[in-house]
Formats: structure tokens, sequence, C-alpha cells
């Protein structure tokens, strides 16, 4: 398994500007907590640890979740669990404090997010909900997640996101794209 040692690669699929956007929407929102769901070999959590919000990343890939583990000591505010993260969530989102941000990017083989929208609905509603490869509607040539005849979109996810605010909220999309060139929805919600 290939560790994240490479000080290069920035995390978020390699894409400043999703790095970027992420880090306005921790600032902005005074985040504490981060819960990524589909750690793969680090990256993503080592760039968010250094925001110094506590991060919980998830993997459900034996290999992948060791590999993750090795690469991401050195980094104390980080904590890797192992399992799905549609049952690996809730434990984590009950103990540690909010505001939250969620970094959804769990989405192979299957895709669990309708799954993990309805544990932060339950357990962590006005978060901010960031989900990676979604077909952005606006630039149809960033790549996105299929699953059967499913796309993974906003038709797909709205009425899942609805119920995971009770403020009003707003949606964007990810307006440049450089890395794996994939489409990127944020969900924030809109308070005063």
């Amino acid at each position: 398994m290939n560790e994240c040692n490479d000080e290069t690669h920035i995390g978020f699929g390699n894409d400043p500007f999703v790095r970027d956007e992420v880090l306005r929407l921790i600032d902005t929102h005074g985040i504490r907590t981060v819960i990524e769901t589909g750690t793969f070999l680090g990256y993503t959590a080592r760039a968010l640890a250094r925001t110094g919000a506590a991060v919980h990343t998830i993997e459900s890939d034996h290999e992948r979740y060791l590999a993750a583990v090795a690469n991401l000591r050195g980094y104390p505010t980080v904590s890797v669990y192992e399992g799905p993260s549609e049952w690996t969530m809730p434990g984590v989102t009950v103990v540690y404090p909010g505001p939250f941000l969620f970094y959804l990017d769990a989405h192979w083989p299957d895709s669990p997010v309708l799954d993990e929208l309805a544990v932060i609905a339950e357990l962590a509603p006005d978060s901010v909900i960031v989900i990676h490869d979604v077909k952005n509607p606006f630039h149809p040539e960033y790549g996105f997640d299929t699953y059967g005849e499913t796309v993974l979109d906003i038709d797909y996810l709205r009425d899942a996101l609805a119920k995971c605010f009770t403020v009003p909220w707003r949606e964007h999309y990810n307006d440049e794209a450089a890395g794996n060139r994939v489409g990127v929805l944020y969900v924030e919600p809109v308070r005063g």
C-alpha cells in the first residue's frame, strides 16, 4: 500500500481549489470537528489536521485503514476509524463537539452517502457538508460517481440534504478544478 509521505499531494483529490474552499468553510463557520469518510491513504486528513480542528476519518477498506494509521502517525489531532462510515459516524458525532464539517468521500464500491446524510440529520443538523465526486451541473466536464443507473447529483441528494437543516441552507459547486478534476458540492447553513 502506498504511503502519503509525498508532501506535494495536498489532499482533496490533489485539488487546491477544493482545499481552499474547505479551509474557508472551516474558518467561516468556526468548525471545531471534521468528520471525513473515505480516508484512503490520509492525504486529506493530514491537510485538515493543519487547521487545528479535531479530525476523525473513517475508512472501510482494511488495507487502506492500516496504511492511513501508519501515514497519520505524528498528527495528534487525527483519529482514524475502521468500518462502514454510516455505522461509525454516530459514535464519533455524539462524543465530539460541534460545529462540524462533514467531508463525504466514501463512494466505492457502493455509495453510503444517503445513510451518511441520515446520520447527520439525526445527530448533527445544521453542519457544513462537503460531498466529493458529485455531478457539477455548471461543469459537466468534471468527473462524478455513478452507481448503476444512479448518478451522484443534487437530484439524488436534495431530499436527504433538506433533512440535515433546521435553518436555511445554501449549496454551491466548485467553479475550478485541478488534480482529479471532479465535481464537489458544498452545503452550508445560512444564519442571520
